[in-house]
Parts: C-alpha cells; sequence; structure tokens
C-alpha cells in the first residue's frame, strides 16, 4: 500500500511510518477516517472498524466534532473514545447529541 497524503473518508492508507515493538518488531502504521453522525445522548455507540488491530499495539485517535460551524477537537474528558480490536467506542456521560458530525481519524500498527 502506498503512502496517501490525502485523507479520504473510509480509505485506508499506509503513512510510511512504523512502530517498533518490545521485540524490535517494526509494524507498518495505517490510517483511516471514519465518519461517525452525531454524537451520543448519556450513552455508548459502537462502530466497527473493520481493520484487524490489537490496541496494545500503536494505536493513535483524533476526533473532531461540529455543531452549527463550530468545530472542537477530542480534548475533553466527554465523550471518550477508545479502540478495541471491533469497534471505535463512543461514550459520552452528557446529552452531546447536538453535535451532529462527528469524525475519528484512527492510526494503528498492522
Amino acid at each position: 500500500m502506498e503512502s496517501n497524503p490525502m485523507l479520504v473518508a473510509g480509505q485506508k492508507f499506509d503513512t510510511g511510518r512504523k512502530w517498533v515493538d518490545e521485540s524490535g518488531v517494526a509494524w507498518r502504521i495505517f490510517r483511516r477516517l471514519y465518519r461517525l453522525g452525531a454524537l451520543p445522548n448519556a450513552t455508548t455507540i459502537n462502530t466497527a472498524h473493520g481493520e484487524t488491530i490489537d490496541p496494545l499495539k500503536h494505536a493513535h485517535i483524533v476526533g473532531f466534532w461540529a455543531n452549527n460551524g463550530t468545530t472542537m477537537k477530542l480534548i475533553a474528558a466527554d465523550p471518550v473514545v477508545s479502540v478495541d480490536a471491533t469497534n471505535i467506542i463512543v461514550t459520552a456521560t452528557a446529552n452531546l447529541s447536538a453535535f451532529t458530525k462527528s469524525e475519528i481519524i484512527l492510526e494503528w500498527a498492522g
């Protein structure tokens, strides 16, 4: 897979970078943009990422939320975003459904 400077929703690409684990094995780092829609109302949403991801290897998550022209980056404790072997997990303790658009950029070693 070729390194691609453009970030296209749903398209996986090789960043050209490597992550080296504790045993010295170098893993390629991939990136994909996911559009998740509205944030949850004091609940959890799970979105399948469709990749083979070991969360104990390199995994990096960047999130953005939008509401009526206001965009926020994932920096606060609410919502909490995590990744497991199957899903991107977004958990909100408050009603964040006013944020009608959300995007997650996920990087992982594979």
